[in-house]
């Protein structure tokens, strides 16, 4: 396949755009607890969910593909 989902960037996108993880979901075609995987890295998507991802989120490609360029741990509020 080629590609690696970053699951810290996902996370960055969808907080970025304001969705949700369940409206990140049903844009994408899978379940919420699908997502969830994808953003821990525990699970990858398919090509086609991962260009829904893409489409839904308004990213470039290589942003989900990307190292991370710092170290950041969401600690909660």
């Amino acid at each position: 396949m080629g590609f690696e989902l970053n699951g810290d960037r996902l996370r960055e996108a969808r907080r970025y755009r304001r969705l949700t993880i369940t409206s990140l979901s049903e844009k994408a075609g899978v379940s919420k607890q699908m997502v969830s995987r994808y953003e821990r890295g525990t699970a990858q998507p398919g090509l086609e969910v991962f260009q829904k991802i893409v489409r839904a989120l308004q990213f470039p490609v290589d942003f989900f593909t990307g190292t991370n360029k710092f170290e950041y741990k969401d600690e909660g509020t």
